[in-house]
């Protein structure tokens, strides 16, 4: 997906411009288990019968400031920005990657860039019946003028029977730590195949209950983080 390879960048940057006085990433996100009731009934036979099983929704906002600094270090010049350019970054779990010519409208002018990303999927029911999602916006925007750039990023996601769409940053991985500090996370921006890292440090909240059921034991989680530029 274009979205997870632009994430990817960010988050795994292993340059230390992004460090650079005037860099910051804030990133949160949430996750929830819901315990879904199904009944059926057998035209045949009349007997009814429950089926049970877990859907996950989540929701994540990044925004990550890259000084001009930064930009100088990994030696990426804004003369060298064109159409072809390629852009991917990675945070946690979640990456996106294309080039500034495929945006929804490429904005990029002599000292001046706006790129927008729009990820969607296609969802069908049983009955051939079609939606487009949207799961996943990417925005950048620039000027020449010392003062860097900006990265926002926005997406949602689901997991429900058959019916699977979006990415996740780091609610996996806060998931498998639970409540507490989560340090080890990176986000990468790479322009041109010139990568910038650092590492993140997150703050994650699990609440977790369990339900019993006449055919199993469920255990539901809730997940609530924050992250932000290690120190």
């Amino acid at each position: 997906m274009k979205i997870k390879k632009l994430l990817a960048m960010l988050c795994c940057v292993t340059i230390p411009t992004v460090y650079a006085a005037g860099s910051s990433i804030s990133i949160t996100e949430s996750s929830s288990d819901k315990l879904i009731t199904k009944k059926y009934k057998d035209p045949d036979t009349g007997e009814s019968s429950t089926e049970y099983s877990v859907a996950t929704t989540g929701t994540f906002s990044a925004t990550a400031k890259i000084s001009a600094d930064a930009f100088d270090e990994a030696g990426i010049t804004w003369d060298e920005l064109g159409a072809d350019t390629k852009v991917s970054l990675t945070i946690g779990d979640f990456s996106f990657s294309s080039t500034l010519g495929e945006t929804d409208k490429p904005a990029l002018k002599k000292n001046t860039l706006t790129a927008n990303w729009t990820n969607k999927e296609e969802l069908c029911d049983d009955n051939d019946k079609c939606k487009s999602v949207i799961t996943d916006k990417v925005n950048v925007s620039a000027a020449n003028n010392g003062k860097g750039a900006t990265f926002k990023i926005t997406g949602n996601s689901k997991i429900d029977g058959d019916v699977s769409y979006g990415q996740v940053i780091l609610a996996k991985q806060c998931a498998e730590n639970g409540t507490g500090v989560l340090d080890g996370a990176t986000a990468t921006l790479t322009i041109n195949d010139k990568p910038m890292s650092a590492q993140l440090t997150t703050k994650c909240t699990v609440k977790t209950t369990h339900v019993s059921k006449p055919d199993d034991d469920y255990e539901l989680n809730s997940i609530k983080l924050t992250s932000k530029l290690a120190n």
